[in-house]
């Protein structure tokens, strides 16, 4: 078939999005003659093996930054790809078109409204993936800092904020997905919690294929035993919604009579919130006496935090939202048990063999059962290991790249 590929961001070095269109895209290419549409700047980043592709079924149709870029290289792509894409069209024999990414649910999708190819969206993220609301109004407790930081332009500037923020995110965005949804012959899912946010009608298009693929030649187990002091790694951006506090709480509680560290592999940086959040996190953790047992690590780059994987012992982030769980399948990847909320992606990817999904049902019970989960780990070297290999051996049956991509060539044949 010939593919026409739709990821603004389509990248390996940039984030969770972008490389799920890399991903896609290179797997379609192992099949099928591809067009690639992408944002130049967003696509060359850092060296993007596809722009050195000699295969000779990989066409590149990158969309220079332009005037409107002002508005945000995401915004500028998505007001003019519309048009690229149907002259390509137009112009040549394709039979599907792909939009990979922006994988939010709500998102302006130009390229739906092209009515002459079938079109398939996805795989999708960003359902409902709350913990119930007795927990939710639990956590408005939580003594954490709070604080209006967003900066709001005037006058030009703040009519442009306004329209970008419809375009991609509000109304502009909501309605643009209804008729993404209507228009689209297959809808890929990343998680079933992405269905309460599809219209019913739509269901029966739906086909779940996960949202990224794990490279498990780079995340792979590695040669030695447990660490003599076990250790917990949470791997993430400090946000409130990430759920550290807590975790840090159930840690206080775990490691009170027993050896364990906890290592913090990420940072708050860049945003106000979140960079208040950090420092309020670090004095939890002096005011509950484990400093001395908690390593924040700052940011950590994607090479390191690979060892990071290998050299923990249980991998363990309670995220408030997660409507998918790279993280969580990068861990078990490398081998390692993991301890997720059971709500959003990770209530459907963590099962008893590799982990633990703890039920949110109200705080102070999730504190002490994720407490009682991790002091489990800490004391059971041999559980941990066969859990460990249960996680690696799922991971290379659904979740390798090429498991995916044979997941999302079933979605191609069954849309034309």
């Amino acid at each position: 078939m010939n593919l026409l590929v739709d990821s603004v961001t389509c990248n390996p070095h940039v984030g969770s999005n972008a490389e799920a269109g890399f991903g896609f895209a290179s797997q379609a290419l192992r099949r099928h003659n591809v067009v690639l549409l992408s944002h130049r700047d967003l696509f060359l980043q850092g060296g993007n093996p596809l722009a050195f592709d000699q295969s000779g079924h990989l066409r590149l149709e990158l969309l220079r930054p332009s005037i409107l870029g002002k508005l945000g290289r995401q915004t500028d792509y998505i007001l003019r790809c519309y048009f690229h894409a149907k002259r390509i069209v137009d112009h040549g024999a394709i039979d599907i078109i792909h939009t990979v990414t922006p994988q939010q649910y709500r998102m302006t999708r130009p390229l739906a409204h092209i009515r002459t190819v079938p079109f398939v969206l996805g795989p999708l993220n960003g359902g409902d993936a709350y913990p119930p609301g007795e927990f939710l109004e639990d956590l408005g407790s939580r003594p954490i800092p709070q604080g209006e930081d967003a900066i709001r332009r005037r006058g030009l500037g703040g009519l442009a904020d306004r329209f970008n923020q419809a375009l991609v995110h509000g109304g502009i965005a909501q309605a643009s997905t209804n008729a993404a949804f209507a228009r689209a012959a297959r809808i890929a899912i990343g998680a079933d919690n992405c269905l309460n946010n599809i219209p019913g009608e739509h269901h029966a298009k739906c086909m779940r294929v996960p949202c990224l693929g794990i490279d498990t030649s780079t995340f792979t187990p590695r040669e030695g035993g447990p660490n003599e002091s076990p250790v917990i790694l949470y791997a993430g951006r400090i946000s409130a919604w990430k759920g550290l506090d807590l975790l840090l709480q159930a840690f206080a509680s775990a490691s009170r009579s027993r050896p364990a560290v906890l290592k913090v592999a990420g940072s708050g940086q860049g945003d106000p919130a979140d960079e208040r959040f950090e420092r309020y996190c670090r004095d939890f953790a002096r005011n509950l006496g484990i400093a001395d047992r908690v390593d924040f690590c700052g940011h950590v780059p994607r090479t390191k935090l690979v060892e990071m994987y290998q050299e923990c012992d249980v991998f363990c982030l309670t995220s408030l939202w997660e409507p998918f769980g790279l993280v969580y399948l990068e861990a078990m990847a490398c081998g390692k048990p993991v301890v997720a909320m059971a709500s959003g992606g990770p209530a459907e990817i963590v099962k008893p063999e590799f982990g633990f999904a703890v039920e949110p049902r109200r705080l102070r019970q999730f504190i002490d059962d994720l407490s009682q989960v991790i002091a489990e780990l800490v004391d059971d070297g041999a559980r941990r290991a066969h859990m460990g290999e249960n996680a690696r051996r799922h991971v290379l049956e659904h979740y390798t790249w090429d498991a995916v991509g044979e997941k999302m060539q079933a979605v191609y044949e069954s849309a034309v």
